[in-house]
């Protein structure tokens, strides 16, 4: 199945990252890091189909060498909070061979990286080490933020652009310290660059489908961009696909379930509300010359003629009537509840359904956005918590060899740790993040409650359009009957015949009256009973075992 996904994200310092452990991560290498004095290995990762450092005409040959590549980076940057790369991650597609999907990437890297004087380390990752692996080739793109200059040197990643007052002098702050803005040197990090690489990278990959004559499309852009109102789901990635292949629940997978259910609830009600916005736009012309138009007449008129016909029944003639009486019960108690008495407050209704169809899927994707945000953080902010007193007693073992073993031990943990740190990189949590806990679980809990009663109003749209399905049938029967007696315009049978049918009445020109209709109804039912007659005389004599 085809899929757009490409994420780019910078990596730094400040967040924990290194770039040497970066690369031997996305290339199943072992390599040693100068600057931690660590050696990352990641030969037993399974999934690397391919790796290859692509570089522009003018950079050195060493870079070849990933290890001496971005060990030399790491020297350049000095900082202790340093930003190093930037990580592109980008899916591959299922309908392309490996071939195909390679050179698909390469060419990409090529003409809309490497051509700008980008270093590109890519590697393709095809997780498949389990049975139960669900499909997900992607490739990995890792490149220096600071660029290699033509001169055979390390370039500068910004620059400092001065606030000058009227006079042309440097302005300082309330410190005494100049003030002024970082300019970047290239345009690599710019929200106008990744677009244009979404774009392209949706371009190339649909110019293979239509090569290949495939009628799949990726599409860069969001739903919203798209004009689809609909709630995007969150990456799963490999481990969580696994874990749901097994049968194990997972938050994420929860998530993705929910939003399908509901992009596919809200996607079937608004689609519905439309035809019938469109069907009551053709019929208005034939409703208008009805005599007495009034919603009341025509459900009546139509229950009554449901009669006639539950009469014409060999057998269960008080269980149609019954059942007709029921169904009539609820159609004129939901057009009384809801003051519809004429055809044109039906089309009101209509408009209204769907103008609130549509805002409750606004209100309901701005809800699971927030959810979502409030539950990363009370995640990470408990796993931030119960781990820091680990991530502290680390800090106060010295001695290398102690160190290792203790991070050894204490590995989930301070994982764990770090990834919360991440997360909240930037963000004053102060000594006391239980206090933003129970902020953050307070609003959490009132969204998830916000976000069920608008998921509960969906159903009540859903019982609405199966009252306007009778509605539509005692308006169509209505017209039809009018049609049906006015000798300039063909016939047209009843709704629930199916579209196919009215067509078909429609291609005939001669008047079919009440009693051909009626008349035609015993004839088929007879043909039923007789059917099931014989069949049962079939099954009989099965069980009695004779030959057949």
């Amino acid at each position: 199945m085809s899929t757009y996904h490409f994420h780019v994200n910078p990596l730094g310092r400040s967040k924990g990252y290194s770039a040497v452990a970066a690369a031997a991560y996305r290339s199943g290498e072992k390599l040693y890091c100068d600057y931690y004095g660590e050696t990352h290995d990641y030969t037993k990762k399974h999934g690397i189909l391919h790796t290859e450092i692509m570089l522009p005409d003018y950079a050195p040959e060493r870079f070849k060498d990933r290890e001496a590549l971005w060990n030399e980076l790491e020297k350049q940057e000095k900082h202790p909070k340093a930003q190093l790369c930037y990580s592109c991650d980008i899916a591959l597609q299922n309908e392309l061979t490996y071939e195909e999907n390679l050179a698909l990437a390469r060419r990409f890297v090529q003409e809309e990286l490497v051509s700008r004087g980008m270093i590109c380390d890519i590697a393709i990752h095809a997780p498949g080490k389990h049975g139960d692996d669900i499909k997900n080739p992607h490739f990995h793109v890792l490149s220096p933020i600071r660029p290699y200059l033509k001169e055979g040197r390390w370039g500068e990643k910004q620059h400092r652009e001065y606030t000058l007052d009227e006079n042309g002098d440097r302005v300082r702050d309330e410190k005494g310290k100049y003030v002024f803005n970082s300019i970047p040197t290239t345009d690599w990090g710019s929200p106008e660059t990744l677009e244009h690489w979404r774009k392209r990278w949706s371009e190339m990959v649909n110019e293979k489908f239509e090569e290949k004559g495939l009628s799949c499309r990726i599409d860069h852009r969001s739903y919203k961009e798209q004009g689809l109102d609909l709630i995007p789901q969150v990456h799963e990635g490999s481990a969580v696909r696994r874990m749901e292949a097994r049968g194990i629940t997972t938050q994420k997978g929860e998530h993705n379930r929910f939003v399908k259910a509901t992009n596919r609830a809200l996607k079937d009600i608004i689609s519905k509300l439309k035809e019938l916005a469109e069907w009551f736009k053709k019929i208005k012309p034939e409703l208008n010359r009805l005599s007495d138009p009034t919603l009341g007449n025509l459900i009546t008129e139509y229950f009554d003629y449901r009669n006639e016909v539950a009469a014409t029944y060999t057998h269960g003639v008080q269980n149609a009537k019954k059942s007709n009486l029921q169904l009539m019960a609820k159609v004129i108690a939901y057009v009384q509840e809801r003051k519809l008495t004429t055809p044109a407050e039906l089309e009101k209704r209509i408009a209204y359904l769907t103008d609130s169809a549509e805002k409750k899927q606004l209100r309901i994707n701005q809800l699971k956005g927030s959810v979502k945000d409030y539950s990363d953080k009370v995640r990470n902010c408990k796993a931030l918590m119960e781990t820091r007193e680990i991530y502290e007693q680390s800090q106060k073992v010295f001695f290398p060899t102690a160190k290792k073993k203790f991070q050894k031990e204490h590995e989930k943990e301070l994982k764990r740790y770090h990834a919360a740190s991440r997360f909240f990189s930037g963000m004053a949590l102060t000594d006391e993040p239980q206090f933003f806990l129970k902020g953050w679980e307070s609003c959490l809990e009132a969204d998830r409650e916000k976000l069920s009663k608008e998921t509960d109003g969906i159903s009540v749209i859903k019982a609405e359009l199966r009252q306007f399905k009778e509605i539509r049938k005692t308006v169509d029967y209505a017209i039809g009957k009018r049609v049906g007696e006015d000798a300039e315009l063909p016939p047209i049978r009843f709704y629930e015949q199916g579209q196919e049918a009215v067509n078909t009445a429609k291609s005939h020109t001669a008047d079919i009256s009440l009693s051909d209709r009626l008349q035609k109804g015993k004839t088929e039912q007879r043909k039923t009973e007789e059917s099931h007659k014989r069949q049962a005389e079939k099954t009989q004599k099965k069980n009695r075992g004779v030959s057949i």
